[in-house]
């Protein structure tokens, strides 16, 4: 269904950058990077709850390794972890950054977002209207992924579209 060109459902535009062939665009609604990817592992709503415990330890020892670059419209930054969604307004990207590789510093944010506090500095709520993904620092050419407790878990992805489906960095995210 689509008004004016625009797709209701899925207003995230997705291409490989730089574009190869004749690559088709993906859409989403919400695109994962990083840690908020690998958390949605398919496997572990069958697992049982020590198995479900060797994922967590795993995916939290891993925590803060892999880091990507992300231009936001014309300004740069890095990332452990990241998030990106369609405004409510449909104006913009809203994208959230997780800058911190430290595990301790990302409970206590989650706590103090908990309690309404001040989000820390590290996470960061930026808007754009086109966004670039890629791997930091350049010379990583494979992803790097946290290694779980087999078998049982599929592996992990780099990147998720709307929790389904895995995408490959680097990517340009535009407004549809």
């Amino acid at each position: 269904m689509t008004m004016a060109g625009r797709d209701l459902f899925h207003a995230l535009r997705i291409m490989p950058e730089p574009p190869i062939g004749q690559v088709s665009a993906q859409t989403a609604r919400r695109l994962d990077v990083g840690w908020g990817a690998w958390r949605t592992n398919t496997g572990l709503t069958s697992a049982s709850k020590i198995a479900k415990l060797r994922f967590w330890l795993a995916l939290w020892r891993h925590f803060g390794q892999a880091q990507y670059l992300v231009q936001v419209d014309n300004s740069y930054h890095t990332a452990t972890t990241l998030r990106l969604r369609q405004s409510d307004d449909r104006q913009h990207i809203d994208v959230l950054l997780v800058q911190t590789a430290s595990l301790a510093q990302c409970l206590k944010g989650l706590l103090r977002r908990r309690f309404k506090r001040d989000a820390p500095t590290w996470r960061k709520n930026l808007q754009g209207r086109v966004v670039v993904i890629s791997r930091y620092p350049a010379a990583h050419a494979q992803p790097h992924l946290p290694a779980l407790p087999q078998p049982g878990f599929a592996p992990c992805q780099e990147v998720l579209l709307d929790s389904l489906a895995a995408a490959k960095l680097p990517l340009k995210i535009i407004l549809s």
